[in-house]
């Protein structure tokens, strides 16, 4: 979820996580 903040593309990736 750290990464969601840093990059908010990666909000939808934190979610599979």
């Amino acid at each position: 979820m750290q990464l969601a903040k840093n990059c908010p593309q990666s909000s939808q990736l934190s979610i599979f996580s």
